[in-house]
């Protein structure tokens, strides 16, 4: 409109430091969260050794009587999800094409409890220095 400035679009950098988040979730909410360390990647023994074993002592903890018996783990078909190693820790069938509920429902979650961040940089972790 005529007279007034111009609305703010926030854009990210394509060169822009990017973070990737592990999130695991269940019907009740988030089970565990963590970041991916700046410059490094995931092959299948930080997936497991990092990623896997501690979610799976968080849900036995949580479930002392039943453990994760019982329990139905879903991911993609990426490198260090089908590795050997990874398939004979978590005793899986092979991946589903199939879309899951697990594959629909989170985003909608992540957009709630994200809408009330009014910029890209209130998202943004704190650097450690």
């Amino acid at each position: 409109m005529k007279g007034q400035s111009p609305r703010n679009v926030t854009r990210q950098c394509r060169f822009e430091t990017k973070f990737m988040y592990k999130i695991f979730l269940k019907f009740s909410g988030v089970v565990q969260i963590s970041r991916l360390d700046k410059d490094k990647t995931i092959n299948h023994d930080s997936y497991k050794e990092e990623t896997l074993k501690p979610l799976v002592k968080k849900i036995n903890a949580q479930r002392p009587e039943s453990g994760c018996k019982g329990l139905k783990f879903h991911h993609d078909n990426a490198r260090p999800h089908t590795h050997r190693d990874v398939v004979a820790f978590l005793d899986h069938p092979p991946y589903s094409p199939d879309p899951a509920p697990c594959d629909l429902w989170p985003f909608d979650y992540i957009k709630q409890h994200l809408s009330d961040h009014t910029s890209v940089k209130v998202l943004m972790p704190k650097s450690p220095n």
